[in-house]
């Protein structure tokens, strides 16, 4: 199963047109589009940059419908296109979510890090994100994390990572510990984009990336 993530930067006009036309979507056994809206946020990030992208576009399925022609042909907007496999997953402990109810508004927010890393750090890389999974697993208002690593030749060593958090201010204050901060010093920040996304926000969609198609 790959996962291609595309990541566009656009007017407010070219905006509003994309996320009018790509709501979520589920065509048939194992395939799924969804958009999701990038904030401009005050996070506090701490060494992590801010990304230039406006919408993340999501698409998975079967390799063989992604090869031939399943997603979209390259868009005009400055893009970044990455596909990707599962390469980690997480689960809080201590979410803190509110029960399911088809009818209520998916509420949260989710928080997507954009890595570019040597494939030489790769291995560095995954323990040092596995120790700082297990950290947040623990922390209040942390709900899942879903890591991707890039498949395709020339971003060999790309990660994204997408962790959905009751709250921005749950998020900073585990993001703020020292526990964390000692797990995550020294290593890629410099490299590393941290976007901000409202659950559920775009269109009134499923709540992002957990279609059961998405969250294997």
């Amino acid at each position: 199963m790959l996962t291609q993530f595309d990541f566009y930067a656009m007017s407010s006009e070219e905006f509003q047109s994309a996320m009018a036309s790509a709501p979520f979507q589920r065509r048939g056994r194992g395939r799924a589009r969804l958009s999701v809206a990038i904030e401009q946020d005050n996070l506090d990030r701490d060494g992590y940059r801010r990304s230039p992208y406006d919408l993340m576009m999501v698409s998975t399925g079967p390799e063989r419908h992604l090869e031939n022609g399943y997603v979209d042909t390259p868009s005009p907007y400055p893009s970044l296109r990455l596909a990707t496999r599962g390469a980690f997953r997480a689960r809080g402990q201590h979410r803190e979510e509110v029960a399911v109810d088809s009818t209520a508004r998916p509420t949260g927010i989710l928080l997507i890090t954009l890595c570019a890393l040597a494939p030489q750090d790769r291995e560095r890389f995954l323990d040092q994100f596995k120790r700082a999974a297990g950290f947040m697993e623990t922390q209040s208002g942390f709900v899942w994390s879903r890591l991707f690593e890039a498949v395709s030749g020339d971003r060999a060593g790309w990660f994204i990572n997408v962790a959905r958090w009751t709250s921005v201010p749950a998020f900073e204050a585990a993001f703020a510990r020292p526990a964390f901060k000692g797990i995550i010093s020294g290593g890629f920040k410099p490299k590393s984009q941290i976007m901000l996304a409202r659950v559920g926000s775009s269109q009134g969609q499923r709540p992002v990336l957990e279609a059961q198609v998405m969250s294997r």
